[in-house]
């Protein structure tokens, strides 16, 4: 189960980026908070996403499920609130950098290009075209458009060319969220994911036995 909730932070960051600091040359970070959406043919997925130098924490399942990650403590908490628990990890990444804005152009596998100018969201926003060649394969390509807003370094949206996958950044503010968001919860014991899952388990009976109780 470790193995699986260490994936899954694995795959949120690099895949997504939703918990990149932007550090630039002369130190800068980009700031925020956000709602992320990811979708596809049949699911929509929402999180929370809260980023500060050094720190980003993603609220997932409905809040359910918290992943803090401190990159200045090299420290990451998974945290359950229904059950007053968290897990504490090592983590020795270091915060990714990203460009300020897009570069268009071809990096190693990736080709970046500028299409044109849309209007999402009463933003207007650079469209761009990503090409991605995987090796060995020249004929074998992934094709996806990005969105980017001038004052956010992420893609605020992206869309495969069918239109099927997506993903948007909505209610994004540009400050810094509120440091305890990212503390470690004093009145949470801290535990193993043994523990979690049994309490988890237990937690969840007892809702079912209380809804049982209710309608009858």
């Amino acid at each position: 189960m470790k193995k699986i909730i260490l994936s899954l932070i694995f795959v949120l960051s690099f895949s997504t980026a939703i918990f990149a600091s932007q550090i630039g040359d002369l130190g800068f970070v980009t700031e925020y908070s956000a709602i992320y959406i990811e979708k596809d043919a049949t699911t929509t997925t929402q999180t929370k996403v809260y980023v500060a130098r050094n720190m980003m924490r993603q609220d997932l399942k409905n809040g359910e499920e918290i992943i803090v990650t401190r990159y200045d403590k090299k420290e990451m908490y998974i945290i359950y609130p229904k059950i007053r628990r968290y897990i504490l990890e090592e983590y020795p990444g270091q915060a990714p950098v990203i460009e300020t804005k897009p570069q268009e152009g071809t990096f190693g596998d990736m080709t970046r290009k500028f299409i044109d100018y849309e209007t999402i969201n009463t933003y207007r926003m650079k469209k761009y075209l990503v090409t991605i060649k995987y090796r060995g394969k020249k004929e074998n390509t992934y094709q996806y458009y990005e969105w980017y807003q001038d004052n956010f370094p992420l893609p605020v949206k992206t869309q495969d060319l069918k239109g099927v996958s997506e993903t948007e950044y909505t209610k994004i503010k540009l400050r810094k969220p509120d440091i305890e968001l990212f503390m470690k919860p004093k009145s949470y014991k801290q535990t193993n994911i043994g523990e979690i899952n049994a309490l988890l388990l237990a937690k969840e009976k007892e809702e079912k036995n209380t809804d049982k109780k209710i309608n009858k």
